[in-house]
């Protein structure tokens, strides 16, 4: 058995990612020292490790990496990796829209046809009463103390 350090540098994970695996229970120790409370590790364990570091750099969620840890099989493990290209390929998806609308505005830019468009719903109302505002006034109002009366200047 390895202690978390020795196991730690065999695999070349820090010593605070074991310690989170093991909170989240990715990867616990196959013993704690009672006395010392030392978490020990077997080298039969650096299979599952490696499992989960690559999962992690594929960019799998935890849930998605510990649901994958218990049901390992080469069936399961295509299905999610395509399930995960199919995510990432919606996501490079929205970003190209994103560009595109980002392109649109620099062109909207440097024609000065940049126009603000405002999302509209309409709705049926009942009948109320409505204050506008068209353009904001800077209005001063001073009142002068003359005699017994304020004066409005």
């Amino acid at each position: 058995m390895l202690k978390i350090g020795e196991f730690s540098k065999l695999t070349n994970i820090s010593v605070r990612m074991l310690h989170h695996y093991d909170e989240i229970g990715l990867l616990k120790p196959i013993k704690i020292d009672a006395q010392n409370g030392y978490r020990l590790y077997s080298v039969s364990q650096i299979p599952d490790l490696q499992k989960i570091v690559m999962l992690r750099d594929l960019h799998f969620q935890i849930s998605e990496i510990q649901s994958a840890l218990h049901d390992w099989s080469k069936e399961t493990l295509i299905k999610k990796m395509k399930c995960k290209i199919r995510e990432k390929e919606t996501l490079i998806e929205k970003v190209k829209k994103l560009i595109k609308q980002i392109e649109q505005t620099i062109h909207s830019i440097g024609t000065e046809q940049l126009d603000l468009h405002y999302n509209v719903i309409l709705r049926e109302v009942f009948d109320q009463y409505v204050i506008s505002l068209r353009k904001k006034y800077h209005i001063i109002i001073t009142k002068v103390f003359y005699g017994k009366n304020f004066i409005n200047m």
